[in-house]
């Protein structure tokens, strides 16, 4: 647990003990937490909570943001559920994969990637040529198809 959490938590109980709005000492927070006074101003300056709004990126290395990550406001409620479970039994279905290293660098760096890397980048990073890096992407596509198809039939004809 995270020393941030722990010294909030011992604060909250110093503070219904001694009464709400009591002066509590950084020194018993960090005595009582099992760090020192310094540790636990780090974690307090470290701990600052943000607010986010829908013109937020939704992750560092997306430029996508919030509000575009929602759904249109007219859209069919429906195909929103059934894009929302064909996302989902297409994780499920990665989850379950014992990939090899060089078919998860295919998979995250060209397959699945917004910006997919060249065969023949990918080939240097794994030491193979770009061929077999290729033919290790045929066979990957081929194979995430028949797992699909298998999990999802509906989810398999929409790929």
């Amino acid at each position: 647990m995270r020393v941030g959490r722990k010294a909030e938590r011992e604060r909250a109980r110093a503070s219904a003990l001694h009464g709400e709005g009591a002066a509590v000492d950084d020194a018993a927070i960090a005595a009582a937490v099992g760090v020192s006074v310094k540790t636990l101003q780090s974690a307090r300056s470290a701990h600052v909570p943000t607010r986010v709004g829908l013109d937020a990126p939704s992750h560092p290395r997306d430029d996508a943001t919030l509000g575009e990550r929602l759904p249109h406001p007219d859209a069919d409620p429906e195909q929103v559920a059934s894009s929302r479970e064909q996302i989902a039994a297409v994780r499920d279905v990665l989850a379950k994969l014992d990939l090899a290293p060089r078919d998860a660098l295919l998979l995250h760096e060209r397959i699945a990637s917004d910006d997919p890397a060249s065969l023949a980048t990918l080939g240097r990073r794994a030491g193979l040529s770009r061929e077999r890096m290729r033919q290790l992407e045929v066979a990957l596509v081929k194979r995430l198809r028949t797992e699909l198809t298998r999990a999802s039939p509906d989810l398999a004809r929409a790929s």
